[in-house]
């Protein structure tokens, strides 16, 4: 997708840094991980101004149930290309 997941940190970063849990790498380049409030805001503002349908799932990598359904997540961006998904860590 260009716009909001244009760059070089697209290619770099396709899995979920900064939740500690271990996950598949994501094959579209289409699922970010906001580690930070300030990386949460930023993808936010990136989100607001590509007009990007976008799923975002807010969890923490110490919640059971939270890791439970990210796999699950992964998969829905891998199967979804054309929709941007978030993973925002609470902690």
């Amino acid at each position: 997708m260009e716009g909001f997941w244009s760059g070089s940190e697209e290619n770099s970063k396709k899995g979920l840094e900064g939740t500690g849990l271990n996950q598949p790498v994501n094959r579209h380049g289409n699922l970010k991980s906001a580690s930070s409030d300030q990386n949460l805001k930023e993808i936010l503002q990136n989100i607001r101004s590509s007009k990007s349908p976008t799923m975002i799932n807010y969890g923490a990598s110490w919640c059971h149930i939270c890791s439970q359904i990210l796999p699950s997540y992964c998969r829905l961006s891998d199967e979804f290309q054309k929709l941007s998904f978030v993973y925002a860590d609470i902690d």
